[in-house]
């Protein structure tokens, strides 16, 4: 395929080489190709600079008077968003070589490179670094509407699976009453507010929001510290929900259930609508303990309190019965509290 000019689009190119000669020809075939080449000759000056400034590649040497090529890749990989790095050296060590692609070089050339070569490389990197990040941009819009495990779950084989969970639900009391009093856009916006500084809280403390429906949400929380997790979010919530003031509500009658078992995570519905949740009955249970709950009240049932192995930071232990749950369960009111700021 025949150069047209515009293969880098405006690209700009961070080359550290400290050979002015070899500067001052990448320079400006690289810029006849429509890249923005900025050199810069010694590694002190790399990580300074691009703690200020961005590149969209960096081409490096590994041979450079003030330290080791390798070792600034390594660091550059170690940033929060690397741009790729395409290593040029005239090393005939292999192993050197291929040690720079272990660390996370995108590609490497030998000197000194033909220079079409080099530009389709460059090119060939540059549109595969573009659309890894545009996936990530979209992954980011797509976690705004469905879970972080529904994403991945998207992204992967079409599943159930088996997973121990920490389920929480929680809703309003009295929403119903203050829908039909109240202007439904402003009843609206303050169900949004509400449900928005739930879902921070507990993506803060390592769960994820499996759905909302009305005025209540749906959370989950795994791995080994998932109970206390979900504790402190709980009690996070209701500080909160003390001391804000919405429209009507002086405080936020936000209750809460918190229960724990096995689930079944995965998809639900046909081809042409399909929702990725989780069933079973802790899901149900954590449901009737909200629905139990008071207003400004977190309730928890007695496994979860085993889960965290102590009863510190729970009281008014007593007895329920759960509609279509055989037996009346043990439950205990949280104490925000001893939860908080731990």
């Amino acid at each position: 395929m025949t150069p047209t000019g515009k293969e880098l689009d405006g690209a700009r190119i961070l080359l550290i080489e400290d050979d002015e000669r070899v500067v001052r020809v990448m320079s400006r075939f690289l810029t006849l190709y429509g890249g923005t080449v900025v050199p810069l000759g010694r590694i002190s000056a790399v990580m300074p600079w691009l703690s200020e400034n961005s590149a969209d590649i960096i081409l490096l040497d590994l041979h450079l008077p003030d330290g080791d090529g390798l070792q600034l890749c390594i660091q550059i990989r170690a940033l929060d968003s690397p741009p790729p790095i395409v290593i040029l050296t005239g090393d005939g060590d292999v192993k050197r070589r291929t040690e720079a692609l272990a660390q996370g070089a995108d590609d490497l050339l030998l000197k000194p490179p033909h220079p079409h070569i080099l530009l389709r490389r460059l090119t060939n990197v540059l549109r595969r670094h573009r659309a890894e990040t545009q996936n990530k941009k979209l992954i980011r819009r797509l976690e705004r509407y469905v879970s972080t495990a529904a994403v991945q779950h998207l992204l992967g084989p079409e599943t159930s699976e088996r997973i121990e969970a920490i389920i929480l639900f929680s809703d309003l009391r009295g929403f119903t009453a203050a829908s039909f009093t109240q202007d439904a856009a402003a009843v609206f916006d303050q169900v949004n507010l509400v449900l928005t500084t739930q879902s921070q809280i507990i993506r803060q403390h390592g769960g994820y929001i499996d759905g909302f429906s009305g005025d209540g949400l749906l959370a989950l929380f795994e791995g080994a510290a998932a109970a206390e997790s979900a504790c402190r979010a709980a009690a996070d919530i209701l500080h909160w929900s003390r001391e804000t003031a919405i429209g009507n509500w002086e405080q936020l009658p936000v209750g809460m259930g918190l229960h724990c078992g096995k689930v079944i995570r995965g998809d639900l519905g046909d081809e042409t609508r399909r929702v990725f949740t989780v069933l079973g009955s802790p899901v149900n249970i954590a449901a009737r303990l909200c629905g139990t709950a008071a207003a400004l009240e977190a309730v928890v049932s007695e496994p979860m309190i085993e889960a965290i192995g102590s009863s510190a930071g729970f009281h008014c232990a007593r007895e329920v019965a759960l509609r279509g749950v055989p037996e009346p369960m043990r439950i205990q009111t949280l104490i925000p509290e001893h939860w908080s700021g731990e």
